[in-house]
């Protein structure tokens, strides 16, 4: 028997079925997306498009990733796990971008779809926005994140960016970057921010040892495993189960290191030092160096396997010179802190000397900074630290610049300030001066800009 709709009893009731599970899913106040094992989304309800800006019809038949836009998607992401049948995830935090450029961080968690058969055949993913609420929570804190970190320019901006996506995920991040420009620092702020923030951070130094001290030191050892061995050894890797283990200069590894490392990251297990038996390892690695570790595949010196292992996520940290505004906050902060370790009593910087530290290089990056402060308030016996106070090789630098600002004409100022729309600081770089100089010029010069 048919009704009016044309329709069976049966599929009437389907489709009222139907009908109320739309309800039921378009009511929930998370998201939810489902996709197939192709990684489409199928389904996509009312709060999803909220939250991911995302118009249901434009969402359906794309790829996750697409949607997401995530930091992490494209590297063994959880979705992508859970839809060809592993694990689920539970509460994972994950940083996403919306269509019109915002950034929201939310937590998923996600389920794998199967056939009857048992063969995995897509995903369910439910998440909800917490951006607020992890805003709060750092207000609550009463400090940043990563408070070790000092920066308000366009490259720290974007490395705080990298920092907060891929401290939610357990994957191996590899920190490229000088000697001296914080990779410690930022290994540090990872951990801080992830979930394993109560485990063990416990950092390993690998120049610092020869390669036996260096595999006792990761494996551990057992008595007798070699002369002097008079007891047995928890490795590092033991002791950092819970947390993160972070590799310092890693390109230092030599091969016969490198291929047990290689078997922790694809076993999760070692070996102690004179022992057969495997102990399982719960860490998250993270490594970092100074080295082009893909100059050193091709010389041989690196595995290309161990490499790829390594990078699942490459952070370039910046160096110095690519983030000069930085320059006067960091000064500051190590000032801060050193003129109390030396019980000295000094306000701040002049500005000449503050326009020197604009002016020099640093080929050893933050670290060389913060060493040329201390030599300076050591120097220092007056209220402010001037000029010559700083060391030799970065007053001798700037004194070798400054005949070039001592030739700069009015005409030249004041078309540097007309190219700039009367930003000074712009203007001072493009002039190659530094900002006290210029400061200097417009008033010997009676030049007033639009800040006067």
């Amino acid at each position: 028997m048919r009704h009016e709709t044309g329709l069976s009893p049966e599929a009437e009731q389907l489709a009222a079925e139907k009908r109320y599970f739309d309800a039921v899913f378009d009511s929930m106040s998370d998201g939810v997306l489902v996709c197939d094992a192709a990684m489409r989304v199928t389904r996509f309800n009312a709060a999803a498009e909220q939250i991911t800006g995302w118009e249901r019809r434009n969402a359906i038949g794309v790829t996750c990733d697409e949607i997401f836009h995530g930091f992490l998607c494209g590297h063994g992401c959880a979705v992508e796990r859970s839809a060809v049948g592993g694990e689920g995830v539970h509460d994972q935090e994950v940083m996403i971008q919306r269509p019109d450029g915002q950034r929201r961080l939310i937590v998923l968690n996600t389920s794998t779809v199967r056939a009857p058969a048992g063969d995995p055949m897509g995903v369910v993913v439910v998440f909800r926005d917490i951006t607020e609420l992890a805003r709060l929570r750092t207000e609550l804190r009463g400090h940043s994140e990563f408070a070790n970190l000092v920066g308000r320019s366009p490259a720290m901006r974007a490395l705080y960016e990298q920092i907060e996506d891929v401290a939610a995920s357990e994957a191996t991040v590899l920190l490229l970057g000088e000697t001296g420009v914080g990779k410690e620092l930022v290994a540090e702020a990872i951990h801080h921010a992830s979930r394993r923030a109560a485990g063990p951070l416990v950092k390993v130094n690998c120049s610092a040892l020869s390669e036996g001290l260096l595999e006792s030191e990761l494996f551990g050892h057992v008595r007798g495993a070699f002369t002097g061995a008079l007891r047995d050894k928890v490795g590092r890797f033991e002791l950092a189960s819970g947390g993160t283990i972070f590799l310092d200069e890693i390109g230092e590894l030599s091969l016969s290191t490198q291929v047990k490392l290689l078997r922790v990251l694809q076993e999760k297990e070692i070996e102690r030092v004179g022992e057969a038996r495997t102990i399982p390892v719960d860490c998250r690695i993270l490594a970092a160096t100074n080295r082009n570790l893909r100059a050193l595949v091709h010389r041989g010196s690196f595995r290309e396997d161990l490499f790829y292992r390594l990078s699942v996520i490459p952070i370039h940290v910046p160096p110095l010179r690519e983030r000069r505004t930085d320059v006067p906050l960091l000064a500051e902060h190590f000032l801060a802190r050193v003129r109390i370790q030396e019980g000295k009593s000094i306000d701040g910087f002049a500005p000449e000397a503050i326009d020197c530290l604009l002016e020099y290089r640093w080929p050893g990056n933050v670290r060389e900074l913060e060493n040329a402060v201390a030599f300076a308030v050591i120097k220092c016996r007056s209220r402010r630290i001037a000029v010559e106070h700083l060391p030799p090789e970065i007053r001798e630098a700037s004194t070798s610049k400054r005949p070039r600002s001592e030739t700069i004409s009015r005409s030249a100022i004041e078309a540097a300030l007309q190219k700039t729309g009367g930003n000074r600081l712009r203007a001072a770089r493009a002039l190659g001066i530094g900002r006290a100089t210029l400061y200097r010029k417009l008033g010997d010069f009676g030049i007033r800009t639009g800040d006067d």
